[in-house]
């Protein structure tokens, strides 16, 4: 079959093109001489419609330049003008055409350019909307009709590269394709010759999108792919896995879960559902008034059906970032820190931060008796008491509404933020910190403990370049991340919470030397206890033993540990992420477990029987389904 198509209108050439559909011939009967369509010839990959259901997906496979197609037909008649001055010649200036010359005809090249496009069945595609469409919507199409199975060796390269470049693929999900199948660890031509395989091009194109690692210095990017032995899949392992620790975790089973503990209670995020056990002092727990205990872990009504994709509950108030940017806050409101005017009792039930419609946000963090809330356009916003200039508005006067923070002129954009008691963090996307609040213990890291009103950058990390990627905000000291996998501590050293071996104070952030070998991916600090989780899943500790909540058993002499320790008991499980309360601690795996460790007196850690854990124990949920009324085991 042979289509052609004029290519403008000045050009008399015209591109013939041939249609292979021997493919196709192997599925069905074409009848001779049917009618057809063949659109979308400027894509990659045209659709050809035969009859009036029968719709193929091509593909091309052939462009030869050289190859001239001629066609014959018949030749004009050879004419004569007549010219010169003579009286004999009556027509001067006329053309003649010899009435006894024979017909002739002639041969003529009508094309330079020959193309081949092989087709393939692609069944329920409208011929209109399919051309419209991209080649990997075509190629899924097929695959989901499960017509006929499509092997990814018959996919063409450049779109095994779109598709591995989509970004919804783990760094874990590329190495396992790149040992599994020739085409992903092949060479294709497709990169330069320093990427060793189609996976590591795409690890690479991955990384330079990534938002973290675009707004990185060039050395910074150098530094952190040399930490990661110069393997982009590392690399794109170490910004995934910051991303999820912080944020929300993507299990092997394809759920998504986020823990966070607060002093004497645990909220979970699972499949955007919201559960909370443990003590419901000020109704934090979210379940009402009459609920003063969870035993176990409990869905959270919410006024209407949303998706819950952060939270925040350290002390005795919690709130919660919903998918579409709002906020709900619930507990104790005596300071205005759940953002509502109503101070008179406690809000028992989340409910909606009127004053943030029209702002979306993407994270909380909740300290003592205030708020801090990040916007999706990186601003910041507080509220609730004051005292020691924590809400950032350069005074000390209580706000009964979010406000949003005026910052200095060049801080940027705002990527995150973690609050302490009294005193708040926040990282700015150049990797700049800024602190502000209350500056006992050092927590602020400017040397001194004098309170801020105002951010203020961390003059540490600047003065050397660092560029920081996460902190975390504990009761006594602070933790920081920064983009090449190192930690820093500073503030109160007691009990060795900052991991130097000492019980010193740091005024400033210091680099964490114990595990400069180690590639970190979080951070998290709580009273008088720090945690690490490295890129392989493991978890180092440090700091206060009490109640278990470190997770070591074998207490020993001491009940310190001065230097940053592997938590032997989960090295047979890879950590996603951790949190830490005041006498508890839970971890979620990549595969979605649960394990909590530490005091258990008020149910924190979701298990109804037992009164504390000194090692990691696994905890279960017990789902609720939507339509089946279960009464919460809360007391």
């Amino acid at each position: 079959m042979e289509a052609n198509t004029v290519r403008n209108e000045d050009e008399v050439e015209e591109e013939y093109v041939l249609l292979d559909l021997d493919s196709a011939y192997s599925q069905f009967d074409i009848p001779p001489n049917s009618p057809y369509v063949l659109s979308g010839l400027n894509t990659e990959h045209p659709v050809l419609t035969i009859g009036d259901k029968l719709n193929l997906i091509g593909e091309y496979h052939e462009t030869v330049g050289t190859c001239l197609i001629f066609k014959e037909e018949v030749a004009s008649p050879v004419v004569h003008e007549e010219t010169g001055p003579s009286e004999a010649n009556l027509f001067a200036g006329k053309c003649i055409v010899d009435p006894n010359q024979p017909q002739s005809k002639q041969v003529k090249p009508v094309t330079s350019l020959h193309r081949i496009i092989k087709f393939r069945l692609a069944p329920n595609v409208d011929s209109d909307d399919a051309s419209k469409q991209t080649p990997i919507e075509n190629l899924f199409i097929m695959a989901a009709e499960r017509y006929r199975p499509v092997s990814i060796e018959d996919l063409p390269s450049h779109l095994v590269l779109e598709i591995l470049s989509s970004g919804k693929l783990s760094a874990i999900d590329l190495l396992h394709l790149e040992l599994t199948s020739r085409t992903f660890g092949g060479s294709h031509e497709l990169y330069p010759h320093k990427f060793r395989s189609l996976v590591d091009f795409a690890a690479y194109q991955l990384c330079v999108s990534h938002s973290v690692y675009g707004k990185m210095e060039w050395n910074a990017q150098r530094g952190l792919f040399d930490r990661c032995g110069g393997k982009w899949k590392r690399v794109l392992r170490f910004l995934q896995s910051v991303e999820q620790s912080s944020d929300m975790v993507e299990t092997s089973a394809g759920n998504q879960m986020q823990i966070t503990t607060g002093r004497y209670h645990t909220l979970l995020i699972s499949n955007s559902s919201l559960y909370s056990c443990g003590s419901s002092l000020c109704g934090v727990l979210g379940h009402g008034p009459e609920t003063k205990q969870c035993v176990t872990f409990t869905r959270i009504n919410f006024p209407s059906p949303a998706q819950v994709v952060q939270v925040s509950a350290s002390h005795n108030h919690a709130a919660f970032v919903m998918q579409s940017g709002e906020v709900f806050t619930c507990g104790d409101n005596s300071s205005f820190c759940c953002g509502h005017k109503d101070t008179n009792r406690p809000i028992f039930r989340p409910r909606l931060v009127e004053a943030l419609k029209g702002l979306p946000c993407k994270q909380v963090a909740t300290g003592l008796n205030f708020t801090v809330f990040l916007t999706r356009q990186g601003h910041v916003y507080t509220c609730g008491a004051n005292t020691h200039g924590q809400l950032g508005h350069g005074d000390t006067i209580d706000s009964p509404a979010p406000k949003m923070i005026e910052l200095p002129e060049g801080i940027g954009y705002i990527v995150q933020i973690a609050a302490g008691p009294s005193y708040v963090l926040a990282v700015a996307d150049n990797g700049v910190v800024h602190s502000f609040g209350s500056g006992s213990h050092f927590c602020l890291g400017h040397g001194e403990q004098h309170d801020e009103f105002q951010p203020r950058a961390i003059q540490t990390f600047k003065r050397k370049g660092i560029h920081v990627v996460r902190v975390s905000a504990g009761d006594e000291h602070a933790v920081a991340l920064d983009s090449s996998g190192y930690v820093y501590t500073w503030g109160k050293g007691y009990c060795g919470a900052l991991g130097h071996g000492d019980e010193i104070d740091k005024t400033t952030p210091e680099l964490l030397n114990k595990l400069k070998s180690h590639l970190a991916v979080q951070v998290c600090a709580r009273k008088r206890k720090t945690f690490v989780l490295g890129d392989n899943g493991s978890v180092y500790g440090c700091g206060w033993m009490g109640f278990g909540s470190l997770g070591f058993p074998d207490r020993g002499v001491s009940d310190k540990i001065l230097n940053p320790r592997i938590l032997d008991s989960l090295r047979a499980h890879h950590v996603s992420q951790i949190s830490t309360g005041l006498y508890h601690t839970v971890v979620v795996t990549n595969r979605g477990k649960l394990f909590g460790f530490g005091d258990n007196e008020r149910a924190q850690l979701g298990h109804e029987t037992l009164r504390g854990c000194l090692e990691p124990t696994e905890i279960f949920i017990q789902e609720m389904a939507d339509d089946v009324d279960i009464v919460p085991e809360c007391v």
